[in-house]
């Protein structure tokens, strides 16, 4: 045998060490039986550390493997197991303790471990770093390691006169933490390996490590409205900014199993009055705890049929609209601050309310409201962890702020319930996550167009028991998409048959269940209490046919309506004049009899492509299109779509050129409170059309500290003084996108 071990101590442990390899038949194996990953290197260089011990050792219980919750932890068990998503932030704990000698007390107890933490992924090293809290952390006796405790062990303090002592408690020790940022989580194959020692250079060294798979999650694809809210009494109108809207989504990112959001601000925007903040009533007047009050079905109701149009055309998933929070009238009390129908994929909620937004969000991935039975949407599926309805059940990390704090299940409860303060709960993650396609809507080639039917109308209950048709509306416009399949139930048996000249049905469409004011946050509807509701509303979309010549109405076998297709309006467009940074277009149509639709379209390469920019806007007035929202092009040209008793024309308007749009960035850096020097970055991007950008491809820089990282949310350390902030990304139309701004850390410039 070569190695020298100097004695017969370290000869015991080594010729065990290899017996019980071959023993095992796993020699040199990682822990799902791939190769071991090299070990970090020790600073003073190569040591061997017997595995049997006389004297007082390090060790390591095992690793916890988190982004937002529990992935897994050695010796807690995987009954809370969710999966590494690639792209996001994962933090590495690894819990280290200290065990005495044969003959020896416990001598290391209370002294400082320190570590490095070495990333692989295909046997390939990928990134290296050391622990979040450089000067380390104590480290105790396996019993009394405590996982609720981040960079920091429990001290007792006492003060005798003028002597202050502080004492280093040994009732806890906590983890020693890694933080690895999102561009060096890949999907595929990873192991992390952790080797720790203690600063003093006693106990030898304590290795682990942990292999696992990190799956691809597509990235949802978000269109942000703005919703303008008009004072009632005077006329004046608010509008959100556009840092408003893209603040909304970065504490959903960080919490759900997204990477990130695919974002665009559309053009399309809505006017509003009203209180959105009352609390939630039913049609019947009696209180809706967990559903919807009146302005929020209005706004969604109109946002649904917006959300058609951007899947048709391939712009977004999801619709959400953002209300100024002067449209929240009431202030005391139970507050209806946000909406979200999950079938539909939209929702809404107010201006800075990143709560209520990844709640919203939840539900649109078909979480129902936890804790209260009687809340609308409620899931009584969730589990009961540790005697409560609503904890987390896990304890939770919020990896975007320096501190990176942990989250505990006995006082932080669920996203989807009403108490406070809230985080995702494992089980919440896990419903999102098998989700994930509730809103996802595959690439189409433009070249193959279909031709699909929007269609709104409402059915009135009346008096004698029967219904009839009221507020039919219509557009009728060609595009690439698919047409958004029906989701949720479909109460009451409604249908719509097409039927052509020879009174054949060509096609039976079934209605999704119908919207009416008692509906929940979640789902749309009370379904026990539509036969009472006074009316009914309905948004529907299907494949189109120039063949059909009536539309029918039914409920089960009964006809509630037969609508004939008739005659086309006609439309005519004028313009684009320029105007303040807007485009100015005049749009007249007429019809004999109906009142006419309206939809106008963009198209900034010849008509290849086309974006809705408008939808039913004010037929009276100009239309002002905002330049900036536009993706630019050589060949651009406005297309307005009308609409009239199920028949539709369109006129384009003359063609001409605009430069072509780059994505948007905004940028956001603070301090961290508490943390002088630790600085928090956010980068908040419009896509304007664009396809995403990925964490890898955002650069921050700093004029004094050079190369900060890549991402979304970024921490870093920075020294005191003045720096200049620069974030860039791939332009789009051209190269690149900065943003700058200037902080000052430490309270002082230089």
């Amino acid at each position: 045998m070569a190695a020298d071990f100097g004695d017969l101590e370290g000869l015991v442990d080594a010729i065990a060490d290899r017996v019980l390899g071959k023993l095992t038949g796993r020699p040199n194996l990682g822990p799902t039986g791939e190769p071991s990953a090299q070990l970090p290197d020790l600073p003073w260089g190569p040591k061997d550390v017997p595995a049997l011990v006389f004297h007082p050792r390090l060790r390591v219980q095992g690793l916890e493997l988190t982004q937002s919750t529990q992935f897994y932890g050695t010796g807690y068990g995987p009954d809370n197991a969710v999966p590494i998503v690639a792209l996001k932030p994962l933090v590495v704990r690894a819990y280290p303790y200290a065990t005495p000698g044969l003959f020896e007390g416990d001598t290391l107890s209370g002294k400082t471990v320190t570590g490095e933490l070495v990333l692989f992924r295909w046997g390939k090293e990928v990134f290296r770093t050391g622990p979040t809290r450089l000067a380390g952390a104590r480290v105790g006796p396996q019993t009394r390691l405590d996982r609720s405790l981040w960079d920091r062990e429990t001290t007792l303090h006492f003060t005798s006169g003028k002597l202050a002592v502080e004492l280093v408690s040994l009732v806890s020790n906590p983890t020693l933490n890694f933080l690895v940022p999102a561009f060096y989580v890949r999907a595929g194959q990873t192991t992390a390996a952790v080797r720790m020692w203690l600063t003093s250079g006693e106990g030898g060294t304590a290795s682990a490590s942990e292999s696992f798979q990190v799956i691809p999650v597509d990235v949802p694809k978000l269109a942000l409205v703005r919703v303008n809210w008009k004072n009632a009494a005077t006329n004046a109108v608010t509008s959100p900014s556009d840092a408003d809207l893209l603040g909304l989504s970065a504490l959903a990112a960080r919490m759900l199993p997204f990477p990130y959001f695919d974002t665009t601000i559309l053009s399309i925007e809505q006017t509003k009055s009203g209180d959105f903040s009352a609390p939630p009533l039913k049609a019947d007047g009696s209180p809706n705890p967990g559903g919807c009050n009146a302005a929020w079905v209005d706004l969604l109701t109109d946002l649904k049929v917006t959300r058609l149009f951007t899947v048709f055309f391939n712009l977004a998933d999801i619709v959400y609209g953002v209300v100024p929070q002067v449209g929240a009238l009431t202030v005391a009390g139970t507050l209806n601050t946000g909406c979200g129908w999950g079938d539909d994929g939209v929702g809404g909620c107010l201006v800075g309310d990143e709560i209520a937004f990844a709640h919203e969000i939840g539900h649109l991935y078909g979480c129902g409201h936890v804790g209260d039975p009687k809340l609308a949407s409620y899931d009584a599926g969730y589990p009961n962890y540790g005697g409560s309805k609503t904890s987390v059940g896990e304890v939770g990390i919020d990896t975007a702020l320096g501190t990176t704090p942990l989250l505990d299940p006995g006082s932080v409860h669920d996203l989807m319930s009403y108490e406070h303060p809230q985080w995702i709960s494992p089980y919440t993650y896990l419903k999102i996550l098998d989700n994930r396609d509730n809103h996802l809507s595959k690439a189409a080639d433009p070249r193959k167009l279909r031709t699909l039917l929007i269609v709104s109308f409402t059915i009135e209950r009346l008096a004698d028991g029967s219904r009839k048709v009221e507020k039919i509306k219509a557009h009728v416009v060609q595009g690439p998409g698919m047409v958004p399949p029906p989701k949720g139930p479909a109460p009451g048996n409604w249908f719509i048959e097409l039927v052509d000249r020879h009174d054949r049905i060509i096609a039976s469409h079934p209605c999704q269940a119908p919207i009416a004011l008692g509906g929940g946050c979640g789902c749309r509807n009370g379904a026990s209490d539509l036969e009472r509701e006074p009316h009914l509303d309905f948004i529907e979309a299907l494949l189109w046919s120039d063949e059909v010549t009536r539309i029918q109405v039914k409920r089960g076998d009964s006809q509630i309506a037969s609508l004939d297709v008739g005659e086309a309006p006609s439309v005519e467009i004028s313009g684009p004049g320029r105007r303040e940074g807007a485009l100015i277009l005049h749009i007249g149509v007429n019809h004999p009899r109906a009142r006419v639709s309206l939809a106008v379209l963009f198209t900034g390469d010849d008509g290849a492509t086309w974006s809705p920019v408008a939808i039913d806007p004010e037929q009276s007035d100009p239309l002002r299109i905002d330049v900036s929202s536009l993706p630019g092009g050589e060949s651009c040209r406005f297309r307005a779509v009308a609409t009239a008793e199920f028949r539709a024309a369109s006129a384009d308007s003359k063609s001409f050129a605009l430069p072509r749009a780059d994505r948007r960035l905004m940028i956001a850096a603070n301090e961290a409170p508490c943390e002088q020097g630790r600085v928090d970055l956010k980068a908040f991007i419009d896509l304007r059309g664009h396809d995403g950008v990925a964490p890898h491809d955002i650069v921050w820089h700093s004029d004094v500290g050079g190369v900060l990282g890549h991402g979304h949310a970024l921490s870093v350390e920075l020294e005191a003084g003045r720096h200049v902030i620069t974030a860039s990304i791939p332009g789009g139309g051209g190269d690149r996108v900065q943003a700058t701004g200037i902080i000052i850390v430490g309270g002082r410039g230089r």
